[in-house]
């Protein structure tokens, strides 16, 4: 609750002072680029006041670094056979990438079921990997 009253504070005296020296800037000279200070200034001075009050916690688990990597590890080979298959002219309906994991959790092979008119030696030549097994549903 006191940090609540000191953002407060903070941001009404801050306020009441920038308005002031807002008030006392003449008219016509320099009057947008001093409304532009003040402006920055009070929002650093926001900035500043609330960090102070708020409690961040970085801490990362082992199993969830881990567990982001995998997923990255997919979405980056399931991009990557997305875009084999664009580059060699493949169109498809349906695809569908899964992905057998020996126990650290690395990826040993990839199961593609793709629904295409293409056939599968095709796209086996297009994703040209041995780790990866196709299986093709023609339209």
């Amino acid at each position: 609750m006191n940090s609540i009253f000191s953002f407060l504070k903070t941001f009404s005296l801050g306020g009441i002072v920038i308005g002031a020296l807002y008030i006392l800037v003449p008219e016509k000279t320099f009057k947008k680029p001093i409304i532009y200070i003040l402006s920055l200034t009070f929002v650093l001075l926001i900035l500043l006041s609330v960090p102070r009050h708020i409690d961040f916690d970085y801490s990362f688990t082992e199993e969830t670094v881990e567990e982001n990597i995998e997923s990255i590890n997919e979405q980056t080979a399931f991009l990557t056979i997305k875009s084999a298959l664009s580059i060699a002219g493949i169109d498809y309906s349906k695809l569908e990438v899964d992905f057998s994991k020996d126990p650290d959790g690395k990826i040993t092979y990839i199961y593609v079921k793709i629904q295409t008119k293409e056939t599968s030696e095709k796209i086996k030549e297009a994703l040209n990997s041995e780790n990866i097994k196709v299986s093709v549903i023609n339209e």
